[in-house]
């Protein structure tokens, strides 16, 4: 269980920094694909970190975070396909 809880702290932390590397060249290079990734990234922390928030059964907190990162991503998707 312990290892768990630490793998996904490790996810959360690391789609963390790869969005916001992602989010400055995006900017940069006003690429818009790479702001759908670090959304995208975004959204994996928020399904990483309410996986665990559902390890210590706060079952609220760990669902209100899944239903953010299920609505980051029809957003993404929505917006992939509008352009």
């Amino acid at each position: 269980m312990y290892r768990l809880r630490d793998k996904y702290v490790q996810l959360s932390i690391i789609a963390l920094i790869l969005a916001i590397i992602t989010t400055f060249i995006a900017i940069i290079k006003s690429y818009y694909l790479l702001i759908l990734f670090s959304f995208l990234l975004i959204s994996i922390s928020l399904i990483a970190e309410a996986l665990f928030l559902n390890i210590f059964h706060r079952q609220i907190e760990s669902l209100k975070q899944f239903i953010r990162a299920i609505i980051i991503i029809i957003l993404i998707i929505f917006l992939f396909i509008k352009f």
